[in-house]
């Protein structure tokens, strides 16, 4: 079950909230779930998120960093109908994301960075049709991105950083009409661009920096 200790002095109702190096992630009063809009979860020792999360529906922003011991991302974050940003940072014990996080029906913005364990995106980010920004740093394992990322139909800003492992796009990035911006810096195996990258026509920034392919 959910590991839970009461969060003492509940404060009335306010959109923040932070909690940093907790062991385990508080109960939620009633008079916060239905107003926090910006949750950041820093440093925590606990494994796994509650469902509980779930209940945070007025949740716009989920940012959790350097949490290295969570090793599970809950189907129940999917309930966070209004969620607009998410944020991962540091969490090297995360070993992967659920299918279900393509059901996230506001998700505008999605940053990963340093999680060391995770293999690659599923294959269901590409239901993420609302998403503009995509933001995949200091990822290691990440070989490839999934076909599906060219379902991203209003993708405009794509950023790949420090991903030692990823040696090229797939095929389909073509279909990304609406994409802006592509970033590619210090991606040390990455060695071509397909042809479709002609495809992109909104494109107006191509960045490639100190690949050792090309």
């Amino acid at each position: 079950g959910d590991q839970f200790s009461p969060l003492q002095n509940a404060p009335r109702p306010r959109d923040e909230l932070l909690l940093v190096r907790c062991g385990v992630l508080p109960k939620f009063p009633l008079n916060l779930v239905s107003e926090l809009w910006q949750l950041t979860i820093s440093g925590c020792s606990f494994s796994s998120l509650p469902d509980s999360i779930g209940q945070l529906t007025a949740l716009t922003q989920l940012e959790v960093k350097q949490c290295q011991n969570l090793s599970r991302f809950p189907d129940a974050v999917t309930q966070l109908t209004n969620l607009q940003y998410l944020q991962l940072m540091g969490c090297s014990s995360l070993g992967g994301l659920p299918d279900s996080i393509g059901t996230l029906p506001r998700l505008q913005h999605l940053s990963i960075t340093s999680c060391s364990s995770l293999s690659g995106l599923p294959d269901s980010i590409g239901k993420l049709t609302t998403l503009t920004k995509l933001e995949l740093r200091n990822w290691e394992k990440l070989s490839s991105l999934p076909d599906t990322v060219s379902q991203l139909t209003n993708l405009q800003y794509l950023q790949l950083t420090d991903c030692s492992s990823l040696s090229s796009l797939p095929d389909s990035i073509g279909r990304l009409l609406r994409l802006q911006q592509l970033g590619i810096n210090r991606c040390s195996s990455f060695s071509s661009l397909p042809n479709s990258i002609g495809l992109l026509t909104a494109l107006t920034k191509l960045e490639i920096f100190d690949p050792k392919g090309l």
